[in-house]
């Protein structure tokens, strides 16, 4: 299964680059016509081994394709796409359930992450387009809500182990403006994504409270402009 998945990407990362006078990479942007990648028969070969094999089959053709999410390459952006577009052209939810599922045991595990994995979970749950958290099985799943604790449990033990190493020097406005960037990215005006919203918030909240002033003083006052911040997004109907 390894093989034919790598096979099929070559061959057809090779007719695209013939084809085509801009680079792959910048052809195969998340957002970008389907006309694009839909050349030869790579995408029917992909859809009907999704469609046709059993469980335990498309488990190990899901992770054939996920083995393939590495650093910036073309066959990372390939591949990612091709698992974005199984995600979003699935017949069934439970095809759905499968690829968050090998996107998940591979981001819950110990870091460091693959990049090329990171950036297409990251769109999955990101872009509308998929309607991600409107699925049944992201609501009955803890694991989502944990991977949103890991990433964030991270980040609190590095600006911990920054604090206790730069003392006085300290700078928490880099990693505020982490925080801020991933409010805004992570967290919809959306109802049909309601559901995230509140797993999000939960693990930004046991994030911020691991961080408080009385154990990280430098952080006072980012923690302080995170909180009034957020007080105006909900005054303003943000989440609503």
């Amino acid at each position: 299964m390894n093989s034919l998945v790598l096979y099929v990407g070559m061959q057809t990362i090779q007719q695209l680059q013939t084809k085509s006078s801009p680079p792959l990479a910048q052809q195969m942007a998340h957002n970008g016509p389907l006309e694009l990648y839909l050349m030869g028969s790579a995408m029917d070969i992909f859809q009907t081994l999704i469609a046709e094999l059993d469980t335990e089959g498309r488990y190990l053709f899901l992770n054939a394709i996920a083995n393939q999410l590495r650093y910036p390459n073309n066959h990372t952006h390939f591949f990612s796409f091709v698992l974005l577009y199984l995600f979003v052209e699935a017949s069934q939810e439970i095809i759905q359930e499968q690829i968050t599922r090998v996107l998940l045991e591979r981001l819950i595990v110990n870091r460091s992450h693959p990049w090329g994995l990171l950036i297409t979970f990251i769109e999955l749950i990101k872009n509308s387009r998929y309607n991600f958290w409107s699925r049944t099985f992201t609501r009955c799943a803890p694991e989502i809500e944990k991977l949103f604790e890991s990433i964030f449990s991270v980040t609190v033990r590095v600006i911990q182990r920054d604090s206790e190493e730069k003392k006085a020097s300290f700078n928490p406005r880099p990693y505020f403006r982490l925080f801020i960037n991933w409010l805004f990215d992570l967290v919809s005006p959306d109802p049909i994504l309601d559901g995230a919203n509140f797993q999000v918030l939960i693990a930004f909240a046991n994030a911020f409270h691991a961080l408080q002033p009385l154990k990280i003083p430098a952080f006072r006052s980012a923690c302080h402009a995170f909180k009034v911040l957020l007080s105006q997004m909900l005054k303003s109907g943000f989440f609503i």
